[in-house]
This record gives C-alpha cells, sequence and structure tokens, in this order.
C-alpha cells in the first residue's frame, strides 16, 4: 500500500512540475511577445522628423538630391518630398527609415557606426548603418539610434540652424538629439477613395485602359481615346502605409509594374492583388501640368507613355523627368458611376 502511495505522490509531484515549466513558458511567450510589440513605437506611415528645440525646422535631404551618400540636414519645413521619411518597423526589431522622394534609406555613411560619420541617404542593402531604434527620451523628443550602437545617436553637428548636417555622436539625450516625430500619412492622401480616369495632361481626351478590356493578369496597360469604357476606370484606394492601391474597376486586379521588377523599361500591367513592391504607388502634384505615379519605392522611375502620345501606346516605368509623357489628370468620376 505505502509503495502505491508513494507512486501517486511522485506521479502527482511530476504532474505539478509539468504544468509549472508550462506556466513559465506561457509567461515568457507573452512577455517576449509584449515586449517585441513594445519596440513598435510608431505605426508604418509618413512622418516629419522636426527638431525638438525648433519644431520649425526638420530633417531632409539637402537639396532634393536623388543621388547615394546625398547629405541629410536640418531646414525650414516647406512640406517638401524630401523633407518626408517612410517609417517602416522590421520583425528583427527596428526601422527602416526612407525619403519619400527617391525610396533611398537613412543611412551611415559608408557603413561606418562610429563617432563624427556623416548621416545620408542610400539606396536600402539592410546593413547595420540602416538599422534604427527610436527611443522616448522622456524629456523633449525621440532619439535615433544605430540598433547596433545605441552609445551613438543621429545629432545636429553645432548650431541649430538651416543647413548643419546630422552626424553620429556620442548619446546625451541633449537639444540637438531631440527630435518630434509627426505622423502625416493621413496629410499625404491627396485623393479620397474612388472611382477615377487617369487622363493624359497633354491630350486629355485620351485615358489609361487595360488593353481590349483583357481581365487576365499581366495584361497591358495602354492609353486610347476616352469611350466611358470599365476598362478605362479605375478604383484609387489610400493605404495607411501611405501609398495608393490602383485597380481596375472591370477586374478588380492592380496596376503593377511588371514581374515585381522596379526598373527601367518594365511595362505596366494588371495584376492580382498581393501587396508587392510593384502595386504601391505614389501619386505627386507636378506643379506643372498633372500628376506623376512612381513606385513607392524608388521614385527616381515613374509611369511614363512609350514614344508618341497616340491610341495603343504602353505605359512603362522611366526616369522620372516631369515631362509630357508623365504628366496625368486625375478625375473623379465617382458621382458618375452611381
Amino acid at each position: 500500500m505505502k509503495e502505491k502511495k508513494h507512486k501517486k505522490i511522485i506521479k502527482f509531484l511530476i504532474f505539478i512540475v509539468l504544468n509549472i515549466i508550462l506556466l513559465s513558458n506561457i509567461v515568457y511567450a507573452t512577455s517576449a511577445k509584449s515586449q517585441e510589440t513594445k519596440s513598435q513605437v510608431f505605426a508604418n506611415g509618413i512622418y516629419k522628423l522636426a527638431v525638438g528645440k525648433n519644431s520649425s525646422k526638420v530633417l531632409e535631404v539637402k537639396g532634393a538630391e536623388k543621388s547615394n551618400n546625398a547629405i541629410i540636414d536640418i531646414k525650414q519645413y516647406g512640406n517638401l518630398e524630401s523633407q518626408k521619411f517612410y517609417l517602416e518597423y522590421q520583425e528583427e526589431g527596428f526601422y527602416k527609415i526612407t525619403a519619400m522622394h527617391t525610396g533611398k534609406s537613412l543611412t551611415a555613411k559608408d557603413n561606418k557606426i562610429q563617432q563624427g560619420i556623416e548621416i545620408v541617404q542610400y539606396e536600402y542593402q539592410g546593413l547595420e548603418s540602416q538599422k534604427w531604434i527610436l527611443r522616448d527620451s522622456h524629456k523633449n523628443g525621440w532619439v535615433i539610434s544605430p540598433k547596433s550602437n545605441q552609445n551613438l545617436a543621429i545629432n545636429i553637428e553645432g548650431t541649430i540652424k538651416d543647413g548643419a548636417r546630422l552626424i553620429l555622436s556620442k548619446t546625451q539625450d541633449n537639444d540637438n538629439q531631440m527630435l518630434y516625430v509627426f505622423n502625416i500619412t493621413k496629410e499625404e492622401q491627396k485623393f479620397a477613395n474612388g472611382i477615377y480616369k487617369l487622363a493624359v495632361g497633354k491630350n486629355s481626351s485620351k485615358v489609361l485602359e487595360v488593353k481590349g478590356a483583357e481581365k487576365s493578369n499581366n495584361a497591358i496597360i495602354n492609353i486610347k481615346q476616352y469611350g466611358n469604357l470599365e476598362s478605362q476606370k479605375f478604383y484609387l484606394e489610400y493605404q495607411e502605409e501611405g501609398f495608393y492601391k490602383i485597380t481596375a474597376m472591370h477586374t478588380g486586379k492592380s496596376l503593377t509594374a511588371k514581374d515585381n521588377k522596379i526598373q527601367q523599361g518594365i511595362e505596366i500591367v494588371q495584376y492580382e492583388y498581393q501587396g508587392l513592391e510593384s502595386q504601391k504607388w505614389i501619386l505627386r502634384d507636378s506643379h506643372k501640368n498633372g500628376w506623376v505615379i512612381s513606385p513607392k519605392s524608388n521614385q527616381n522611375l515613374a509611369i511614363n507613355i512609350e514614344g508618341t502620345i497616340k491610341d495603343g501606346a504602353r505605359l512603362i516605368l522611366s526616369k522620372t523627368q516631369d515631362n509630357d509623357n508623365q504628366m496625368l489628370y486625375v478625375f473623379n468620376i465617382t458621382k458618375e458611376e452611381q
């Protein structure tokens, strides 16, 4: 009897120990998950990064330069694309910070994470110098540090004045490191969600269409005389991450850079929406003769009419030049469609 009793006690103790281990794992997993969630302090979107000491001044790409290694400095805010940055949280626990006018990333120059190194824009390559942590100073703003070395922080060099460049410096939570982070994603929505015709600025009787009202994936987008056809109407839908999804009304398929290739000369087609970078579009007022549509990830390229502006001319990606072949009028026809 004693032996049976001992066995029962041992089994009971094993049961208790196993449950304690299980409970510990659950608590640890919940804690880790909670910690991971806490590390994303800002939703993905478009931001202006203002100086805490003088919030009318913001980070910008100097002179709206588009090249790799263009300097990041501060300047009076003027609602310029070069003064807006896309913050995107990565699963590995850092932010990728992208200049809106180029799609290039905030980078410690030459991938050197050291005192005095300049902050520039550079094509994103997943380098340690392109991974950033945002930390609330609980003083007068946020501090941005490299993920791999938080003893350093982005710092305004010298006096806080127009043209002062950004460098890495020892983290001190002083005025030159304090930034306000303003989400301006909603302000960047230029057009209400709805049905639109996208007309050629040079000849607004011609519009974008899905060639031959094709319904298949990879059907070509070209231009043609407007005929009130469903294949000539597109649904513009602004996404929280700060881009437009552009959908052909007759198929529900999205405007896409073919084969998910965002490069010079690639055709624009319709394709089932999959949230690819080639399906995310930015609309920018050229302040000339219409709007320019560029991939969110590379605004050095834009949707372009290939060759002469005539019926059947196809749409491709080409270097952004704000010329007649890239100018589009955006007409909201939602009410007409009701």
